[in-house]
Order: C-alpha cells, then structure tokens, then sequence
C-alpha cells in the first residue's frame, strides 16, 4: 500500500514565506483567485492528501480500468476514479504548494511544473508497486496487473505467500523503493536546484513526499505493508498463519478507526477536506482489511478439500485433451482456486485418470464464498 500525506500548504514548512509583504500577497491573488487575502493558517482545499499501497491477493480486479503499459509483462493500468486524486494533487500543487514557497513564479509556470511534478509522483507509486510484483515474481508467485485508482495504487498478486519471510520481503519492497527514490531525488535537488529552480522545487517536493510515503505505508495497518510485515512477524514467532492474520487484521482496523477519528478530529478543528478525505482511507482500509481476512479463513478452511469436493460432477465423463485448463481431482481445493486465478480462466476441468469427471467454475466458487 502506498499511503502518504501529499499535499500541506508550504507556508506551514518555510517560515520566511509565513508573512507576504504586499507584492507577494498580490502575486498569490492573482494565481489562486479564490481568496480575499493569502494567509498560510486557512485550509484552501485538500491541504493533506493521503494515497495509499496495497498489494493486493485474489479479488482485487476493477472495472472500468484501461491498461497503459506493460513492465515485464505486468499490465499497468488506470481506474478511472485515479483521475479525481490525479486533479486534487495537480490543483492543491499549482494554487497553493508552489505560489507559497514561490511567489515570483508566473501561473504558467505554477500548472506545468505542478503538471510534471504530479506525474512524476504517480511514477513513484508505480514504481512502488513494481518493486513488490517483482519480488513477488522473483518468489515464483504471479502477478496479474497494477492498478492506480482514486486511493493510490495498488498490485494484484496472485497469491499468498508460502513462508513469513518471503511475505515479509514482499511487503518491505515498496517501502525501501520509496526510500530509493526519495534519496535519488534528494541528490538532484542538492546537485541541480540551486541550477534551476523549478528542478529543484520538484525534486524537494518528490524527495519529501516519497519519504512520507514509505513511512506511512510502514504503519501496521494490515493489509498495508506494515501490516504484512506484522502478520509475518507473527507468522513466525507463532507458526499459526491464521492466528497471525486475525491479530493483524484486529490492529489494521484499530489503525483504521484511529485514521477515522483523527479525520473527524480535523473537520471539527475546521480542516474539513483533510479530514473528510483521511476519514475516507481510514474506512477504505478498514474494509480491505475485513476483505483480506475473509479471503484469507476462506483460503484456509478449502486447504481440507480436494478438487473433486468442490467440482460440479459430469454425467458423461469425457476424455481430456492437450490444451485443456485441468486439474486432477486429488488436487488441493485452496490451490485450485489460486490456479484459476493466475490463470484468468473461468472454469476448470476435473480429470481422473485421464478423463473429464466435473467442472469448477466462478459460479461454484461464488457458491462458496456465499456459505
């Protein structure tokens, strides 16, 4: 999960910028239009952005998402609710973030640079969901695509990890990309800011934001990284991967909740977009949190059945041909699940010595999660 507070008026982290003389005040009327008079203590709009990472196992498909690009054969894509973050983060850059730290800059100059820095950021994410599919990959676990959407970005692996030390590598991922990130854009604001300006003002940002980022996403909120992190940690200690899920899923909707509240916390102190929207990821998180753990006891509690408890029986059994989406009907039912889902298909064949006996379809696994 890539969770991080974006955007904070930098009137509030600059103090020589705390008190515009006349010409400055003037220069910032002219760019936001909204005001009557600047001053960095009134919230303009979303001040505090949060986007969030998830890597995301089984379930996780959106509608209404178009592929832009492939990494090693990974679909990146879009959800098109991404474009309302895309426009908050472009809009609170171009009419309150860079016109506070600087105010000579011309409007044109505010939207491309705000344009080009939101960009850059949403590559950040991506980048942060790649380095976890490909450590996924690495593991031998498949990666279906990555998804950016309204809440940040998130990756759909296609199954579990087998090992808490494997999940735990995958979880820390993205945050150790962000980190890397986060240096590389601090040596370009050291080395060329004081070169160009804007340069410089979007590497700082960049360097800033990706660090917030991967600490954000370290929270032990499950089923963010953190919370992964945490389950594997249990995993271990205990050896009961159930037991670890439930006590990571009680302290990510602890998390949750506590994300709520302070959201509600800061619409009462007057920050009311900061807080509506932090009061969204809150619950956002708290129902991918309710959702894993059910996918997850659901998973588990399959592991006692073979294919062959699950299939829609044949009444002619067929003989099974080269091609053929097929399991044996030994097959472990959990496992058989997971293959249709790397496998994007829609129904699998059950054989038994050679031949079709039955069928497992989505049909039969909805049947299932509805029991």
């Amino acid at each position: 999960m890539i969770p991080s507070a974006l955007i904070r008026p930098w009137a509030t982290l600059h103090p020589s910028s705390s008190c515009p003389n006349a010409k400055t005040t003037e220069r910032r009327q002219s760019v936001t239009n909204h005001v009557d008079e600047y001053t960095p203590f009134a919230e303009p709009t979303p001040s505090c952005i949060i986007v969030v990472s998830l890597p995301c196992y089984r379930g996780c498909d959106m509608a209404s998402s178009i592929t832009l690009f492939r990494v090693f054969g990974i679909p990146v894509k879009i959800n098109y609710s991404w474009l309302v973050i895309f426009g908050l983060v472009i809009t609170s850059l171009a009419l309150y973030q860079f016109p506070a730290s600087h105010p000579h800059w011309s409007p044109f100059e505010y939207w491309i640079i705000a344009t080009v820095t939101t960009l850059l950021f949403f590559s950040s994410v991506v980048f942060h969901e790649l380095s976890h599919s490909f450590l996924a990959l690495r593991y031998g676990i498949p990666v279906k695509s990555i998804t950016l959407f309204i809440f940040g970005g998130v990756a759909h692996i296609s199954r579990e990890a087998e090992r808490p030390r494997v999940e735990a590598f995958i979880a820390l991922a993205g945050p150790g990309s962000s980190l890397l990130l986060a240096g590389a854009f601090a040596l370009l604001a050291f080395f060329v800011g004081s070169l160009n300006e804007q340069v410089g003002a979007m590497a700082t940002w960049l360097t800033i934001i990706n660090v917030i980022l991967a600490i954000f996403n370290l929270v032990p909120g499950f089923p963010m990284d953190g919370g992964r992190v945490l389950r594997a940690v249990l995993w271990a200690i205990t050896g009961n991967y159930k037991k670890a899920t439930k006590v990571s899923t009680f302290v990510g909707r602890v998390v949750a909740y506590s994300m709520v509240a302070g959201g509600a916390a800061l619409v009462i102190l007057g920050y009311w977009a900061s807080g509506i929207w932090l009061m969204f990821i809150g619950l956002f998180i708290d129902n991918a949190a309710i959702g894993n753990y059910r996918q997850t006891m659901r998973r588990e509690a399959l592991r006692q059945y073979e294919a062959g408890d699950i299939m829609a029986p044949m009444a002619v059994p067929a003989i099974a041909t080269e091609g053929m989406h097929a399991v044996d009907i030994t097959a472990n039912a959990s496992r058989v699940i997971e293959d249709m889902e790397e496998k994007g298909v829609q129904e699998l064949l059950v054989v038994q010595e050679g031949r079709v006996v039955g069928t497992i379809s989505k049909e039969t696994l909805k049947a299932l999660n509805d029991q």
